[in-house]
């Protein structure tokens, strides 16, 4: 169970959600309306070349450092951004160290990048290439490549080129615009909003600066950016109470200790005694503290009453609706049938691993259980950050709830059985803890949790979002937020 700046807080929280659906600790504040995606380049934004270092901290505690650099070429710029931050996950303390290069136009957008993450026993590589019409990306992982063609309509940005694109802009209190952002991380395409609140004095650097106040939201979270008189980043606040602050290299790069378990960090509170989970058959909660217009929180097992999410435990089918493969002529199913990103069902050896699991079995309960069985003995309960996808997860022997589903999802569309991610919340060592797990369509959507082994899941697997890491980023607008009381369990 687990769950940057502008430019670096924002890269960070994806990375995060991909490795543990951890959560965000910044406020959440209305923006006023954004106007539409910016939809064509701007005149030629000038702004002047930088290298600047920064530090995080965490309640008072410094975690790791960032470094960007911005060199102006022929056509545009290069941007470069590096970061190294330690996380505490459970027993075990993980450095994350990533490195990212980006050739822009003049006006920011993306021409090309590639960025790389490597963490214990995992790296990854992302590149990308814009044209006219669409982004090409490839997410090289040890043995494994997987591209992707996303169509554009306008030029777009990352979130690394955010910093020097405002600056450049020359924002005032009041202005706000909006910009596509695509997120490597998730191979997701997304409308940030922008807000300029107003001018405060920060000090940095033992010096007091006037600086912009800058509002925006990223993957359901507000993050807020300070801006200098010269357009310098001075301070960002973002997830898990990280803050980003302006320093020198010595200053960033010394004196670096970890991150805060980030499960406990992330972990929901309760009100009311829950009591064994195992043997409960309905369980209702009443959601608090949360703006839950985004979530559709009722279907299937469980549904929202006036703020009460009730929850009832499935029943297995007592015969199988049909035999795998899952008929293709029923079309409803295909895209739950198909590889997806991360869920790569038609790789050769996600096919051989589906193969050896099921031995010929065609009935699709059965089926589950084997799938469950062989994961059990191949893959190790470990603490992970990365991108989890099912060919690395074969490959390493180990991860954690991402990874596991992300396998287990793969398996299941190989042998021609319909499934599909989830991610919430569910009840661990007396709070709620956010989880992803997966379902399968046996005649109506049944839950699988494949590092619980649990097949239906408990009553205490609250899902949030269906699908993978772009819906999953929604859990980041609930998280540090998000409170439970109990109402009622049998």
């Amino acid at each position: 169970m687990r769950m940057r700046s502008l430019w670096s807080l924002a890269t960070l929280l994806s990375l995060i959600v991909c490795a543990s659906l951890v959560t965000v600790q910044a406020k959440k504040s209305a923006l006023p309306p954004a106007p539409p995606p910016l939809s064509a380049p701007s005149a030629d934004l000038n702004v002047t070349e930088r290298d600047e270092w920064f530090s995080f901290t965490q309640h008072g505690q410094k975690v790791g450092f960032a470094h960007l650099t911005l060199e102006e070429t022929k056509t545009g710029y290069t941007l470069t951004e590096s970061f190294l931050i330690r996380l505490r996950l459970l027993d075990e303390t993980q450095e994350i160290r990533s490195q990212g290069v980006f050739s822009l136009h003049r006006d920011f957008s993306l021409r090309s990048f590639f960025m790389n993450f490597v963490a214990r026993g995992v790296s990854f590589l992302i590149r990308g290439k814009a044209g006219p019409e669409s982004l090409t990306v490839s997410v090289e992982f040890p043995g494994a490549q997987e591209k992707r063609i996303i169509p554009l309509k306008r030029p777009i940005y990352v979130a690394a080129s955010m910093k020097p694109f405002l600056a450049a802009r020359g924002l005032k209190p009041g202005d706000s615009l909006s910009v596509e952002v695509f997120d490597p991380l998730t191979s997701a395409l997304i409308r940030i909003p922008v807000h300029a609140e107003g001018y405060e004095r920060i000090r940095v650097k033992g010096s007091s600066v006037k600086a912009l106040r800058i509002a925006t939201q990223y993957g359901g979270a507000t993050f807020k950016t300070w801006l200098g008189p010269s357009g310098e980043t001075v301070k960002e606040q973002g997830l898990l109470g990280i803050t980003l602050i302006a320093a020198t290299q010595k200053e960033a790069t010394r004196g670096i200790g970890e991150v805060e378990d980030i499960y406990r960090e992330s972990s929901v509170p309760i009100e009311g005694r829950m009591g064994e989970i195992a043997g409960l058959n309905r369980l209702e909660l009443e959601l608090l503290g949360a703006d839950l217009s985004q979530f559709r929180l009722s279907g299937g097992r469980q549904f929202l009453d006036k703020g009460t999410l009730v929850v009832v435990k499935e029943r297995l089918p007592k015969a199988s609706p049909y035999l795998l493969p899952y008929p293709k002529t029923r079309r409803e199913m295909a895209k739950y049938l198909r590889p997806s990103f991360l869920i790569q069902s038609d790789n050769k050896e996600v096919i051989r691993a589906a193969k050896e699991a099921l031995g010929g079995e065609r009935d699709p309960i059965a089926a589950v259980r084997l799938i469950l069985k062989f994961m059990e003995k191949r893959l190790t309960k470990k603490p992970t950050v990365a991108l989890p996808d099912s060919v690395s997860t074969l490959k390493r022997g180990f991860g954690d709830c991402n990874e596991y589903t992300a396998l287990f999802c793969g398996m299941a569309r190989a042998a021609g059985l319909p499934s599909r991610p989830v991610a919430g919340l569910v009840f661990s060592r007396g709070r709620f803890y956010y989880h992803a797990w997966a379902e399968v369509f046996l005649g109506r959507w049944v839950t699988v949790d494949p590092i619980m082994g649990q097949f239906p899941a408990d009553v205490s697997h609250l899902r949030m979002v269906t699908g993978g890491l772009d819906k999953q980023m929604k859990l980041a607008g609930l998280m540090g937020k998000l409170r439970l009381r109990l109402k009622g369990a049998r």
